[in-house]
């Protein structure tokens, strides 16, 4: 195992196991076909790493090396351990290329100077659901009620009173009757 005696198969050891026919007869018993060899090296030692200068040095022992054989062998289940630990080295491999594509959009914003460019691309804002609100017949959004005052209908509150003025609405009610006192004469809005 390993010709520098350490006991860990590198991968240039592990590469040169390809023309061992003993080896290549036992990766047939799994289901390893030799032309898969290949994907195996580049599976087993080309993991990314933080320090590059570490890519390709990596060794393992023997026993870590065939329970990653079986585990990767054609036609193996995928257990939900396994699964996860993927999803999350992507996800963890997808924040990284975010971050780093907003920071050369950073230093692209700043060389360019004076630009009208948006301070965040828009592709990568984050997407956030909107909490579920409450429907109130009786709650009228921002939106509505600013237009609705620009065509003379608005929501009055003061000296006690409150109505829908204008010609879409009339809220009856007066001065000391309580600021939600009073009977809603009509409903209808006038879309003009």
């Amino acid at each position: 195992m390993g010709n520098d005696g350490s006991g860990l198969i590198s991968k240039e050891e592990f590469a040169t196991m390809k023309y061992d026919a003993n080896v290549m007869t036992a990766l047939r018993d799994l289901g390893i076909k030799e032309k898969q060899f290949d994907m195996y090296v580049q599976l087993l030692f080309d993991l990314p790493d933080k320090d590059p200068s570490d890519q390709g040095e990596a060794s393992m022992g023997l026993e870590k090396l065939v329970e990653a054989l079986c585990r990767l062998r054609p036609g193996a289940a995928v257990n939900l351990l396994d699964w996860s630990t993927f999803k999350t080295a992507v996800l963890r491999s997808q924040d990284e290329v975010q971050e780093r594509v907003k920071k050369v959009y950073r230093l692209l914003r700043q060389k360019s100077k004076g630009g009208s460019v948006p301070s965040t691309p828009r592709i990568y804002q984050p997407i956030q659901e909107q909490p579920a609100q409450p429907k109130s017949p009786w709650k009228l959004s921002n939106r509505i009620m600013d237009e609705h005052a620009k065509r003379g209908a608005f929501l009055h509150c003061g000296e006690g009173v409150v109505g829908l003025h204008g010609p879409s609405a009339k809220l009856s009610g007066g001065p000391g009757q309580g600021a939600l006192c009073g009977t809603l004469q009509s409903t209808t809005v006038d879309e003009r």
